[in-house]
């Protein structure tokens, strides 16, 4: 699964895990948008994601069968 990241200073990408984990490492405090897609399933976005300095923020997809 692709997951995107966008916020203030720019996007970054990257994949899940084999267990469908992912991490983006290195975040300034702020509000983020939290993309995931695979093909044949339809694309989430969670939207005012809150990053806070020293914490550790999670957000879980749960994808439905459908088009990209």
């Amino acid at each position: 699964m692709s997951v995107t990241l966008t916020g203030k200073t720019g996007t970054r990408n990257t994949t899940t895990g084999a267990d469908g984990s992912y991490r983006f490492a290195g975040l300034d405090p702020g509000s983020y948008d939290v993309r995931a897609e695979v093909t044949g399933f339809r694309p989430l976005k969670r939207e005012n994601v809150s990053v806070a300095l020293g914490k550790t923020s999670a957000v879980d997809f749960a994808l439905k069968v459908g088009g990209m």
